[in-house]
């Protein structure tokens, strides 16, 4: 995939509201989720994993506000605590 094709696509899929409610939704899901060790999974490890996929839900959330607010493109901001701004 060539560069400009991939903007594009990170523009359409990104900036779009269907995305920002989608991310908002799952991202609200999984922290709403209680994650405690359990006999299986002493070391937490699945939380481990649910915050790697939270800040990612988080990014592509930011994603859209960046586009949507004509800022950089790919201006990483997350502070690593999800939000909605």
């Amino acid at each position: 995939m060539n560069e400009e094709r991939y903007k594009f696509l990170q523009q359409k899929v990104y900036g779009s509201k269907e995305a920002l409610e989608l991310f908002t939704f799952e991202l609200s899901q999984l922290l709403s989720t209680a994650h405690r060790p359990s006999e299986n999974d002493p070391n937490n490890e699945g939380a481990k994993v649910a915050m790697a996929v939270a800040e990612m839900y988080q990014y592509f959330i930011n994603q859209y506000f960046l586009i949507n607010n004509g800022e950089k493109e790919n201006d990483r901001r997350s502070t690593g605590n999800p939000s909605l701004e």
